[in-house]
């Protein structure tokens, strides 16, 4: 989806878009330490499509200020009822995602974490809302 020729560079700016005020793309709802792992979750959503992101991006925010881009992962396709509820909208069911990363992925040192969401129709990614802090030993 993303490669081979859509990304040729680690730095989420080069497909992130501009957001809208009025919109909510997601959250990245929380990141757990688990020995060299980490569990993270959110949910993610395409407004412009109404429905859930293609890929969800994870990045960290290096000392040049640029978010990189350490994984990919697939849809969001994990059901969330209260999402339909806060939304009022079915197409929501399926935005939320988790996943396991290994922690190898991350450079050694405290990063602020973002996620996005990524349509892949344009090839563009939006940021979700919420950052975290992790250290990394």
């Amino acid at each position: 989806m993303l490669k081979p020729g859509l990304v040729i560079s680690d730095n989420i700016e080069l497909i992130a878009a501009k957001k809208e005020k009025d919109k909510s793309y997601g959250s990245l709802d929380g990141i757990i330490p688990l020995n060299n792992w980490y569990f993270v979750n959110g949910w993610a959503f395409l407004p412009e499509r109404n429905e859930p992101a293609d890929a969800i991006i994870l990045t960290y925010k290096n000392q040049a200020d640029d978010w990189i881009i350490f994984d990919i992962l697939m849809s969001a396709q994990t059901p969330r009822e209260s999402l339909v509820q806060l939304f009022n909208n079915p197409a929501y069911v399926n935005a939320a995602w988790e996943q396991t990363i290994a922690g190898k992925l991350l450079p050694k040192g405290k990063w602020k974490i973002s996620a996005w969401a990524f349509d892949a129709k344009v090839g563009k990614a939006y940021k979700l809302d919420r950052n975290h802090l992790i250290s990394k030993n």
